[in-house]
Formats: C-alpha cells, structure tokens, sequence
C-alpha cells in the first residue's frame, strides 16, 4: 500500500497559549532592558516603560512554576524518580550556564558585580540576590526547577510548601523587614504552581470557568490585570510587597 507523505498530519504537543504568553514576555524583556539601560534611561518615556514592565522578571518564574504543575505533574505520578532527575539536571545546568556567563562579563569588565570577585560574591548572589548579576533570571527558574521534585513527591506536600514559601515572604515584608530577591523569586514561582495545580484540579475542570470557552477566564485575566496596574500606581506598591 502506497503511502501519501502529504497527507501525514505529525501531532503537535505544544501549548500554542503558553508560546504566545512566552513569545510576548521575550519582547516585553527587550523593552524592558532598553528602557532601563540605554543612553536615554532617565527620560520620562523610558522610565514609564520600565515602570510598566518591572513585573516580567517574575512573570518568567511564574511561568516556570506553571508549567511544572500542568506538564510534570502526571508524569511525576507514573515515573516521579525519572522526572525529579530531569528536573534537577535541567536546574543545575541553568546554575552552571548562569556561573560561566558572568566569570566572562567579570573577566571582560562589563560586569555590576566588579572586578573584586569573591567567594562573599558568590554567595550574596546565590543565596539573598543581589539583582547586580546579569542573566539572574536563570537563577529564578533554576531554583525553581530545583525544588520541584519536593513539590511533585505529594499534591498535598506541594500545595503546602508553595504556601508556605509565599506567606513566609509576606510576613517578612510585613514584619518591617527586606525580603530578599531570591526569596521573592521563589514565591513568584511558588504562585505559578498553585495557578497551575488549580486548573489541573478536578473542581476546576468542573466548573464554570473551565467550560465557558475561555471567554470569562479571558475577563477575569483582564480584570487581574487592571487591577495590579490600579493597585500599583494608587498604593505604590510593587513586585516584593504585593502578594
């Protein structure tokens, strides 16, 4: 039997969704980088971008903890050993590629951190953050990725650890205390895999908003939206003090 190669439809498994959200946040971080770092940095119309899209640092790590709540998360349950591996192995060579890069931008001078490189330096940026780094995303989503076997072992165990990584944030701010950028970093990852462990949720592929054609999901994303720009130019609050 002749076989028609034309006709052979490959199946795509990619969430044509998360590209786009993930295709918008790359040209956000261009924007973002030019208005903050050109020649032209202290002018009123970069500083509004950079003020507009101070959120896509986190929404990046967000993102990360989404995706290992939808994606792993039936993968853990038949093979969790297999997963934690590759999740731990994909973190680790973020943290290596993160290291490498900025011994070269320390070595060429091009480097915020400075010539005086340190064992202190290698720990203020791996432990608290400094933000000082470049490509300290890296570290975000290694990190992430990091304690995502943790999360995955149990649902139950996950959900709680998430919280607790979020709340522990909270209450540091509000016990008139700095919180670190790592920490921070963590719990916007922490949220992103609670959103995504919720709409994985049997209650959620019950309800209303799954089954209206992503039509109210859409007002309500737009809603949220209006909301964090309202509460942050109102109450002047940002990326470490609003949950």
């Amino acid at each position: 039997m002749k076989i028609d190669r034309e006709k052979i439809v490959v199946p795509n498994h990619r969430n044509k969704g998360l590209d786009f959200v993930k295709g918008w946040l790359v040209v956000g971080m261009v924007a973002y980088h030019v208005a903050s770092y050109s020649n032209y940095a202290g002018r009123g119309d970069h500083q509004l971008i950079s003020y507009a899209l101070n959120f896509i640092s986190g929404s990046w790590i967000y993102i990360s903890g989404a995706i290992i709540a939808t994606l792993y998360a039936s993968k853990s349950t038949r093979d969790w050993k297999s997963v934690a591996k590759r999740l731990t192995v994909r973190g680790l060579k973020l943290l290596a590629i993160f290291m490498v890069l900025n011994l070269i931008l320390i070595g060429l001078g091009w480097s915020r951190l400075g010539p005086d490189y340190s064992f202190k330096t290698v720990y203020t940026v791996l432990v608290p953050g400094t933000g000082d780094a470049s490509f300290e995303i890296l570290i975000g989503i290694s990190y992430v990725l990091l304690i995502s076997p943790v999360l995955l072992s149990h649902m139950w165990i996950g959900v709680f650890l998430a919280l607790a990584i979020i709340l522990s944030e909270l209450f540091i701010y509000y016990q008139g205390n700095d919180v670190a950028l790592n920490h921070w970093i963590l719990a916007c990852g922490a949220g992103g895999f609670l959103a995504g462990r919720l709409i994985v949720s049997d209650w959620f592929k019950k309800s209303l908003l799954h089954n209206s054609k992503n039509i109210v999901l859409l007002l309500a994303a737009i809603a949220s939206v209006a909301l964090y720009f309202y509460i942050k130019s109102s109450w002047h609050l940002g990326t470490r003090n609003m949950l």
